[in-house]
């Protein structure tokens, strides 16, 4: 299954030329020891703000060069923020070295869809997260 994931990829790259292609990938560290992506341009690491979370994107980002995976930029990403970040997490992600590009508030209307199961593109164009995705986005030039 890796290898014909790596394929698939490379064929979307190669054949078809997209500009940008985007994967959104589980919690973890798995898909990044399996290998399944050649270069990156930019890897996002979306953490809660936790501290469990901000040390498993470290984790994340030191084992991403252990692999010697080309990987162009990585950032961090905070999700799920209320009223900021706490202090604690903005001295972990410091000590860590990450580059924090943006703090995604919690979007109310996340949980509502979810208990509905309406899908998530039925989020309202002008909600919180959608606007601060946008600006993620545009800052990193997509």
């Amino acid at each position: 299954p890796n290898e014909f994931l790596r394929a698939s990829l490379d064929r979307l790259v190669k054949d078809y030329k997209y500009d940008y292609i985007v994967m959104d990938c589980e919690a973890g560290m798995e898909h990044i020891s399996r290998q399944t992506t050649r270069d990156v341009d930019v890897l996002l690491l979306v953490s809660d703000p936790t501290i469990r979370g901000i040390t498993v994107a470290a984790r994340m980002r030191d084992l991403i060069g252990e692999l010697r995976t080309k990987v162009g930029q990585i950032c961090l990403v905070a999700n799920r923020v209320k009223n900021g970040l706490p202090l604690e997490i903005k001295k972990a992600i410091d000590d860590f070295g990450l580059q924090l590009i943006a703090t995604i508030p919690e979007d109310p209307y996340i949980a509502d869809l979810e208990i509905k199961g309406t899908p998530l593109i039925e989020l309202p164009q002008d909600s919180s997260l959608q606007l601060k995705v946008k600006q993620v986005a545009n800052s990193l030039g997509l």
